[in-house]
């Protein structure tokens, strides 16, 4: 189960990461208004920030996942835990494939010569 999660939330990090970069170039691509160039250094920042939100997610489910695993008479942790890291994985799926839908989309845009804002 902890592999699943692990694997699923590289993934979520990863896409968002390469969601953030590929928005941060359309900065340097095109040549717009500040205001544009400034709303797209802002989406792109919150993109890496929710890459970092899922690397804190991620380091504070390995240590209640770790500390589920030393407590051996509390059956009843490992399987919320375990409830837990499906719930998220399932999140970090989700999330993965909107962000790599949306980084697609945007390469496209960008090939075709537009602008992400304005």
């Amino acid at each position: 189960m902890f592999k699943f999660f692990r694997v699923s939330i590289s993934i979520a990090i990863t896409a968002l990461f390469i969601l953030s970069f590929v928005t941060l170039s359309d900065v340097f691509l095109h040549d717009n208004q500040l205001f544009f160039h400034v709303l797209t250094i802002v989406t792109a920042a919150i993109f890496a920030i929710m890459g970092l939100v899922g690397i804190v997610i991620y380091k504070n489910f390995r240590n209640i996942w770790q500390y589920a695993l030393q407590v051996e008479q509390q059956h009843f942790i490992r399987s919320s835990v375990r409830k837990l890291l499906l719930v998220f994985a399932f999140i970090a799926v989700i999330t993965a494939l909107f962000s790599f839908i949306l980084c697609i989309g945007l390469v496209d845009r960008m090939q075709n010569g537009m602008a992400l804002f304005g």
